[in-house]
């Protein structure tokens, strides 16, 4: 049985943001990396929603 692989979060960091160079796909990446193209997909959307969530607004509305 084969043991599930472990990644930090600076690799996955690193990986999602090699999507952001002109011309390649997801796909194309993921196979570089020899992951899967939905691996690096949820890495896409978990650190979306953590950048979301990093400035959750703990300001006082405009209407106090």
């Amino acid at each position: 049985m084969t043991q599930r692989r472990r990644f930090s979060a600076e690799y996955k960091r690193e990986a999602v943001a090699m999507l952001d160079t002109p011309g390649v796909n997801l796909s194309q990446i993921a196979a570089e990396l020899g992951i899967g193209a939905n691996v690096l997909g949820r890495w896409r959307r978990e650190l979306r929603q953590e950048h979301v969530q990093a400035f959750p607004g703990h300001g006082r509305s405009r209407d106090e």
